[in-house]
């Protein structure tokens, strides 16, 4: 079921102008590895982070101090297969933050960006990381904090993916990232069904 879903909301977005400033958090960045375990490709190669975005080396890991630009910076490193010192300990931070502060993740997170739409979107875009090194570090831990945060119904609905993908901007965006998220989680499922790590 969750492949053929798949394969219609990738359907949706191939057929989309996917060129446009929704795409500044790079939600289908380094997908050609997952596209293709479902038989999929990707003919938009420059959608990919292909440089550093900031030098987040004095930034201490805490879910406070953290920005979309710290994201992608993060995701850069994840997507460039390096292994710095500044990545691991803010994977481990954030996803322990995660699941100490599960009942009141909503209510932080709208505090810290002050707008619910920026908040959805920070928060999705942050979930994108863990699930990201995740399947990089081969650590199950993270698709099971993931799998977890997915029933965070004020940041991620999978009913309505088609419905975001069919929009613009903000909710656009949202859409790109719970694709994002539902191929990984899938392909993460799958590996991890044949052993223990992803």
């Amino acid at each position: 079921m969750e492949n053929k879903l798949i394969r219609d909301y990738w359907t949706i977005i191939a057929q989309k102008d996917r060129s446009g400033p929704e795409h500044y958090l790079k939600p289908l960045s380094h997908l050609e590895k997952f596209l293709a375990a479902f038989g999929l490709s990707v003919n938009q190669p420059d959608l990919n982070l292909v440089a550093p975005v900031q030098d987040i080396g004095d930034v201490k890991p805490a879910f406070k101090n953290l920005t979309d630009e710290i994201l992608l910076q993060l995701r850069y490193e994840v997507y460039a297969q390096k292994e710095p010192e500044q990545v691991s300990p803010w994977a481990e931070k954030l996803m322990r933050f995660c699941e100490v502060r599960y009942h009141d993740l909503e209510k932080r997170t709208v505090a810290k960006l002050g707008d619910r739409a920026a908040a959805r979107l920070h928060f999705l875009h942050l979930m994108v990381f863990l699930m990201d090194y995740g399947v990089f570090s081969g650590d199950p831990r993270y698709l099971n904090i993931v799998l977890k945060l997915e029933r965070q119904r004020w940041a991620f609905d999978e009913s309505a993916i088609k419905k975001a993908l069919s929009s613009r901007g903000a909710e656009f965006l949202a859409g790109l990232f719970h694709f994002r998220l539902l191929l990984l989680t899938e392909y993460g499922l799958s590996r991890i069904s044949k052993g223990p790590a992803l």
